[in-house]
């Protein structure tokens, strides 16, 4: 089976931790096909080339990845404040012949697309054309945010998600605002987390038990001093892209109102 994997964002040379997770669920699907004795997947990666010092095409972790030039300016969509009308399509064009391309080349038997927006318009074009089944993965911003913010982006991520074969969404929130809100067929929606490597996240457990494990003190400022973090004060931990639309000044606020 051939894969072409489109996706608003991916690690490169200029930012190799950008969407690893991206990466790594690509790589682990692949891997997994080939363990467990089916039919070996073949994916290829098609993402922006954000920074122009990236190269168009290169092989990591063992994956294809080819990235579609766009008048970035070194800033994703996301990243800039208003783009302009002639930058959107300059994005989409590029991206839609970088998509066809691929699929045309391997030949393709399926589109995965990570982002209802702002790659899900190039996905569902390159499906209706030719002839491959589209799925796509909603992440949270895609539709929590960009889907209303207006009629265009609006309509471009409804008629994504009706090309669409099957709609994937991270949590049962993106899923309710898929069928709720965007009309998609419930039969139509799965709910998929993205996962964790568990050798990297884990949380104590208690011997010979399924529950976490009590955490002592100790344990927790032995923890602290392997991180070199001071064992006494409170910390808060955010994890995501430092926007305003990610809430962190929100966040701020109310931990400072916290330890008043």
């Amino acid at each position: 089976m051939k894969v072409v994997v489109l996706t608003a964002a991916y690690p490169a040379p200029s930012e190799p931790g950008r969407a690893v997770y991206i990466e790594s669920l690509t790589r682990a699907i692949v891997q997994r096909s080939r363990s467990e004795g089916r039919e070996p997947l073949e994916a290829v990666i098609i993402a922006p080339r954000v920074s122009p010092t990236d190269p168009i095409e290169e092989v990591r972790e063992g994956l294809t990845v080819r990235r579609f030039r766009y008048p970035s300016m070194g800033k994703r969509l996301k990243e800039m404040r208003r783009p302009s009308r002639w930058r959107l399509g300059a994005y989409f064009a590029s991206g839609l012949a970088a998509t066809l391309e691929e699929v045309r080349r391997l030949p393709a038997d399926l589109i995965l697309c990570h982002w209802v927006l702002p790659v899900g318009p190039i996905a569902a074009v390159a499906s209706a054309l030719l002839g491959v089944p589209l799925v796509t993965v909603a992440h949270g911003s895609d539709l929590n945010r960009y889907a209303w913010s207006s009629t265009l982006f609006h309509r471009l991520a409804l008629a994504t998600v009706t090309q669409a074969r099957h709609v994937l969404a991270v949590s049962p929130d993106l899923g309710s605002v898929l069928v709720e809100r965007l009309c998609v067929p419930y039969s139509k929606v799965t709910v998929v987390p993205m996962g964790v490597d568990p050798d990297l996240f884990s949380t104590p457990r208690a011997a010979g038990g399924s529950h976490p494990a009590l955490e002592t003190d100790e344990t927790r400022r032995a923890r602290r001093r392997s991180l070199g973090l001071e064992s006494g004060r409170r910390l808060l931990v955010f994890v995501g892209d430092l926007i305003p639309e990610k809430g962190v000044r929100e966040l701020l606020e109310a931990w400072k109102t916290l330890l008043l």
